[in-house]
């Protein structure tokens, strides 16, 4: 099982390689340092930069990291801690405040869940619903196309900005630090990334093109879903082997008590079941976000 990464890996990663001799280093340096999943490695470097434990300078692949004062680090830390303390949170359902207090819960008290198969088993398509239907309307009525246009139509009329917004926007949520700004200057540029960060970023936009060629001549296939998988993931996996395959190693994510499913046979099942009932869907924003939800 690999080992939890925490800022001080992240920290120390740093002062050693400044004692080695570098101006500051890279977000690719400081993973190749302290192994992990570069995602993580993002998301701790983003933790520091905005508690001021460390000073990000430059942008896109000049970006490098560079230590700060400790004394300014733990100031921060404490006016951070204080912002969150007075922050006055909206106004939650009942419901929904349940929820916020499991998640705000310390990870030592929650209990170890796993993926709960029945979720998607006991789901009938256009029968049961996981969106409301007002909020499932106010979707559709969001994401209506002028002159009722085929969805690869219209995605090839918006694919420039599409491209770099959408790309930016999901490498964001797995920890990317690239701006939006400096992701327009890489897509344009055209030159080949030399930081993992570019790569994740031009295998996004990679995938968004073959999804708006290959979805209207094939809808949703598990074809489909591994040759995505494959382009996502190009040049970030250690084994190339896993590109678009269903995953045979034990797989754990950082700072949450979920436990993934880790039985091949089973995650082959169950994306084969997916699918198979997605493709039935007839509403499109409920296809979404089912695909999205039911992740094992």
């Amino acid at each position: 099982m690999q080992r939890k990464l925490h800022p001080k890996d992240i920290l120390d990663a740093l002062k050693a390689l400044q004692a080695e001799g570098l101006e500051g280093a890279s977000s690719s340096e400081i993973h190749a340092r302290v192994g992990g999943s570069y995602a993580t490695v993002g998301r701790l470097l983003d933790k520091l930069v905005q508690e001021n434990a460390l000073v990000r300078k430059g942008k896109a692949r000049a970006t490098r990291y560079f230590s700060a004062p400790v004394a300014e680090y733990m100031a921060e830390a404490v006016r951070a801690t204080d912002r969150v303390t007075a922050t006055v949170s909206p106004g939650w359902s009942a419901q929904a405040r349940a929820v916020l207090d499991k998640l705000n819960r310390p990870l030592g008290v929650r209990q170890p869940v796993t993926y709960q198969r029945r979720f998607v088993d006991d789901y009938a398509p256009n029968e049961s619903f996981l969106l409301p239907s007002e909020l499932a309307e106010t979707l559709a009525q969001e994401g209506r196309m002028a002159g009722r246009q085929p969805a690869g139509t219209y995605a090839r009329k918006v694919l420039e900005q599409l491209l770099i917004d959408l790309s930016w926007s999901s490498s964001r949520l797995e920890g990317n630090t690239y701006s939006l700004l400096a992701t327009e200057e890489l897509f344009k540029s055209g030159a080949p990334p030399t930081d993992l960060e570019g790569v994740m970023l031009l295998n996004h936009k990679r995938a968004i093109e073959f999804l708006v060629d290959a979805v209207p001549s094939y809808g949703l296939t598990d074809s489909v879903i591994r040759n995505l998988h494959a382009l996502l993931m190009q040049d970030l996996l250690a084994d190339s082997a896993g590109l678009g395959a269903i995953r045979t190693k034990v797989v754990n994510i950082s700072d949450t008590t979920y436990v993934p499913s880790q039985v091949p046979q089973l995650l082959e099942e169950m994306i084969s079941l997916v699918i198979g009932k997605t493709q039935h869907i007839k509403k499109p924003e409920e296809a979404a976000f089912s695909l999205s939800v039911n992740q094992a």
